[in-house]
């Protein structure tokens, strides 16, 4: 059987997708993140090193993204930073064929998740004004992963079969997690 170079190349490409994964973090862009303490020390914690704290030196090394997260909480946001970056990458839950048939595109993720029901458990996927209650929440923050930081996620309940979303990757990082919950929470009922 002759395979021609198209073919190969469109296998590779899709070999490659599927072993990275849908989401995008942004994992490769990191920042140092430090304040400045009143004693002249980066870090802010009295101990003269440029750090974290732990004496070492090293800083904190967050993605420029998590850092523009805090303080977060609308839906153009939501939308642009996290669905966008996050979720639709890798054609996940995209306009073309949306995984569980939820589409997270800008535009149109509020009609796709306020008082919706997810099609794996049943649970309403977002809640207006109750985080904790919202099953997005769940998925994206639940206990069983943790961010490119180590951070472990925050809450508990049923997973879909595939696990914690974005799918194969880790959490979402605190920060941007944080922002979806502070939407959720101003989010008229």
């Amino acid at each position: 059987m002759v395979v021609s170079s198209r073919w190969l190349s469109l296998l590779c490409l899709i070999s490659f997708a599927a072993a990275t994964g849908c989401g995008d973090d942004e994992p490769s862009e990191t920042t140092t993140t430090t304040t400045t303490g009143g004693d002249g020390d980066s870090a802010g914690d009295g101990d003269g090193d440029s750090g974290d704290g732990d004496g070492d030196g090293d800083g904190d090394m967050t993605p420029q993204s998590c850092l523009d997260a805090i303080g977060q909480n609308t839906t153009e946001y939501v939308e642009n930073e996290v669905f966008e970056r996050s979720c639709n990458f890798g054609s996940c839950h995209d306009s073309d064929n949306p995984a569980a048939g939820l589409e997270l595109t800008v535009g149109n993720s509020l009609a796709n998740l306020v008082d919706v029901a997810s099609v794996s458990t049943g649970d309403v996927l977002v809640v207006p004004g109750d985080p904790s209650g919202s099953y997005l929440m769940v998925v994206i923050d639940h206990v069983s992963a943790m961010d490119d930081q180590g951070r472990p996620g925050r809450l508990e309940g049923d997973l879909p079969t595939q696990g914690t979303m974005p799918l194969a990757q880790p959490l979402l990082c605190q920060e941007k997690r944080d922002a979806v919950a502070a939407w959720i929470s101003g989010l008229s009922m």
